[in-house]
């Protein structure tokens, strides 16, 4: 027991020493660290040194910055004192242009574009720019004006701005716009025509921004415009006259106008070889369609109507010249041409119904005559060509009463009293009469005139003819049953009346 004793002993000796061995080498340490910190040549005291030294070489170099400041300023004074020279006095402007300082000279056009030539009095250098549309210089185009001065390719309202250079320096910019003020000039105005169209060519020039369009009118109305001097209206009636208006525009809106009139051509004339019946008739070539062709004297013919009753229409000769103008539409004669004279004598061709009765009412053919018309025979007759003489001489019979008294019916008038069977006029023209019986048979044949079709072609139930068909009666066309037949002179019915042209 003592002897572990003993042991416990060592063991706690050992264990103190190595105890205080660790105490002095802490304080040992610590003695080297503060002294490394706050010693002469510590941490601390290095940290103060260096931050003295900073701050002398700071206010060592502003000393010398202040040093340079104060020579800089000094310079500057004694700069101030150096006289500067002024720029030049460098001619500029209008004022430049007066004293000839600057010059545009010599402004010509050739093939649609100008020239102007600049010019100066000085010794200064010229320099130029173009501006197109009368626009402003700009500072980085300009360049110096070539030999001679000429400046080429101008057009209407560019702007040719100039000015005098010395070295950097300038005087103020001069300017001239190129303006065209002319119009051009119309030395010719050439027409021709044809029966539906008329040609226009012009011949013009223009001596300064060249010929931009021509415009076309026609009686002051329907304009075009083009620019190859010609022009074809198309569509025109014939043997019209017609205005043609002409201006031409140069490059510069500078308009010139001329007037120019011309007459369509007539129509050619139409074949003898064909024949015209079925066409419509302008008979008095007025423009307005009269009737109906029915009869052709240039071909003739013969044929029957209705319960075969027949008819003959001769050939002519010698006859007058027609033209065919335009078209017209009729009920049940449909779309046809339209037939008018053109102008030159000779015997009449054609045999023309109208289009509408006299007017709405029925008529006796003669009330009063019944029974009295002894002279039938001699008086009127049946054939084709008789209908204007039947009614010339009926007209005379009625006007004279030699059959009786006139309109003796108080309900139904006598038909040669009618207005327009008393002046044969019709529709604004003359010469019509009632037809006669082959005249009648002519029409219904030539258009297959039936009792069912007949009111497709605006025609009423019957008609009285010219033609006289015994002392109490006279023949009629009665297309309600399709054929001809002959009634009382007091019956009562509807009148048309025919004509040649």
């Amino acid at each position: 027991m003592n002897m572990r004793q003993n042991k416990n002993y060592e063991e706690k000796g050992i264990t103190l020493v190595a105890l205080v061995i660790t105490i002095i080498i802490i304080i040992i340490l610590s003695t080297i660290t503060l002294n490394m910190v706050f010693g002469d040549n510590g941490l601390i005291k290095q940290a103060q040194k260096a931050k003295d030294m900073t701050a002398n070489s700071i206010a060592s170099e502003q000393e010398g910055m202040n040093s340079v400041m104060s020579e800089y300023l000094n310079l500057m004074e004694e700069d101030s004192e150096i006289p500067v020279p002024e720029p030049p006095d460098i001619p500029g402007g209008s004022e430049a242009v007066e004293q000839g300082a600057i010059t545009f000279t010599n402004l010509k056009w050739e093939n649609g574009q100008a020239s102007v030539t600049i010019g100066t009095n000085t010794s200064y250098t010229l320099q130029y720019q173009v501006v197109a549309n009368e626009g402003l210089s700009n500072e980085l185009n300009w360049k110096e004006v070539p030999e001679g001065g000429s400046i080429s390719n101008l057009n209407h309202l560019d702007v040719v701005y100039a000015r005098l250079v010395q070295g950097t320096n300038h005087g103020e910019e001069a300017s001239t716009t190129i303006k065209d003020g002319t119009p051009p000039t119309i030395s010719n105005i050439s027409l021709t025509s044809t029966e539906n169209s008329v040609t226009v060519t012009v011949t013009a020039s223009d001596g300064e921004s060249g010929i931009g369009n021509y415009t076309y009118t026609i009686n002051g109305g329907s304009q075009t415009s083009n620019t190859t001097g010609s022009y074809t209206f198309t569509g025109l009636s014939a043997s019209t006259t017609y205005t043609i208006g002409v201006t031409v525009i140069d490059k510069a809106n500078n308009p010139v106008t001329e007037n120019k009139s011309i007459q369509t051509k007539e129509p050619p004339s139409i074949p003898e070889s064909t024949s015209y019946a079925g066409y419509y008739a302008d008979v008095d070539g007025n423009g307005s369609v009269d009737g109906i062709i029915y009869a052709d004297l240039a071909i003739g013919g013969s044929g029957q109507w209705g319960l075969n009753d027949t008819y003959s229409i001769p050939k002519q000769s010698n006859l007058k010249k027609y033209k065919e103008e335009g078209t017209y539409t009729a009920n049940g004669f449909g779309t046809k041409g339209v037939i008018k004279p053109n102008g030159e004598s000779g015997n009449e061709r054609f045999y023309v119904m109208a289009l509408s009765d006299a007017d709405t009412r029925n008529y006796c053919w003669y009330y009063s005559a019944y029974g009295k018309m002894n002279d039938y025979a001699t008086t009127t007759s049946v054939y084709f060509g008789s209908g204007e003489q039947n009614t010339i001489n009926m007209r005379a019979k009625w006007n004279s009463s030699d059959y009786g008294s006139q309109n003796g019916n108080s309900t139904y008038a006598d038909m040669w009293g009618l207005i327009t069977v008393q002046n044969g006029a019709w529709n604004g023209s003359n010469g019509w009469y009632v037809p006669s019986k082959e005249e009648w048979l002519a029409f219904g044949d030539t258009f297959n005139i039936t009792k069912s079709n007949y009111s497709n072609y605006d025609l009423s139930s019957c008609y009285w003819s010219s033609s006289q068909y015994d002392n109490s009666y006279a023949w009629t066309t009665d297309f309600s049953v399709g054929y001809m037949g002959y009634g009382y002179v007091y019956y009562s019915h509807f009148v048309r009346l025919g004509t040649t042209f």
